[in-house]
């Protein structure tokens, strides 16, 4: 079983945005930055961590500023700070 992690999975949900706005399949965005579909839907699932260069990868592919991945609404940004509070004991 793979953890979440909040940052993760809302980068995980914009890239997966973009790829049906485009209308393109796992597979298709999975090859273009080399990686299995199956990594592809660990991404989108935020069940594993993106590399930096991947996440470059992904803003490149899809013709967007990488940070926009990193441009967070005020609930995720309310999921982002209760995750850090549980993980710091606080």
């Amino acid at each position: 079983m793979h953890d979440k992690y909040p940052i993760s999975e809302i980068i995980g949900h914009k890239i997966k945005f973009l790829r049906e706005r485009k209308i393109l399949s796992l597979q298709e965005v999975a090859n273009a930055i080399g990686i299995d579909e199956i990594q592809q839907a660990h991404y989108e699932k935020g069940q594993s961590r993106i590399p930096i260069d991947k996440l470059k990868q992904y803003a490149n592919y899809f013709e967007i500023n990488m940070v926009t991945f990193f441009i967070f609404t005020e609930k995720e940004k309310k999921t982002i700070r209760a995750y850090v509070q549980k993980k710091s004991g606080s």
